[in-house]
């Protein structure tokens, strides 16, 4: 009688340590912990160790892979892994640059390649951004039977457009941009207060910029400026090319 009743804790024991080798059970506070191959779970509810949904209260939740519990100190803490996301692009867009212009028409002929300063403003969306620039440039005349007294041509301008850039997962954006161009042309002459006449204009350009920082980048580019003579400025319409370079915050 006394063998059998050892046999039979015996079998007691061996059985619940199969068991609890499967899935260990520890009793803290009211509260089940699971652990399985690593992998600890706790709430209050019903668990099915088999498969991957687990059900407490009626409500039935799916194992996320990116969510992972770990035991620290008898204690069950969330990590969740996190994947890396690329810093979000600021909408607005602030450039200064400094160009060339380049007539190729006749007037090439009496001024030479000037210097010329301007300031762009945009807001991106996406891959599109409206846009603002503001310039001024200074062409020195040469030979010029018509002006002989001229010692330079001048010019002040706007323009709205826009720019369409190839955003990638590099720092490097190729962009085109077209605009309507309004320039105000004087020549200056010594002794004489310069006259400036309003000519209207479509440009056109091709660049790269280099987005260095989050809020910082270089850009290049070459402009086409297509002038047409509304004033006495010129007498046909002019083609001004400009090589650009420059910086842009973004901000």
């Amino acid at each position: 009688m006394t063998r059998s009743i050892l046999a039979s804790g015996l079998l007691l024991a061996v059985g619940t340590l199969g068991a609890r080798a499967h899935a260990q059970v520890f009793e803290a506070e009211g509260e089940a912990t699971y652990e399985e191959e690593g992998v600890v779970y706790e709430d209050e509810g019903v668990y099915q160790e088999e498969g991957v949904v687990y059900e407490d209260e009626g409500v039935v939740y799916q194992e996320q892979p990116a969510t992972v519990f770990v035991d620290q100190n008898g204690q069950a803490v969330q990590q969740q892994q996190v994947e890396a996301q690329q810093p979000e692009r600021l909408a607005r867009q602030a450039s200064v640059y400094g160009y060339v212009p380049i007539f190729l028409t006749n007037e090439r002929n009496f001024v030479t390649p000037g210097i010329g300063l301007r300031a762009r403003f945009g807001w991106e969306f996406g891959y599109v951004v409206p846009e603002v620039n503001f310039g001024l440039q200074i062409n020195f005349s040469q030979n010029d039977p018509d002006f002989p007294d001229v010692d330079s041509l001048q010019a002040f301008w706007f323009s709205l457009g826009a720019r369409l850039q190839m955003l990638n997962a590099s720092r490097f954006v190729p962009f085109v941009s077209a605009a309507l161009h309004f320039t105000w042309w004087g020549r200056s002459q010594v002794g004489f207060d310069t006259v400036y006449a309003v000519d209207p204009g479509l440009g056109a350009a091709v660049g790269l910029a280099l987005e260095l920082t989050q809020n910082f980048g270089l850009e290049a580019s070459v402009s086409a400026l297509v002038n047409f003579p509304a004033q006495d400025t010129f007498l046909d319409t002019q083609i001004v090319l400009s090589p650009w370079v420059g910086g842009t915050l973004y901000f």
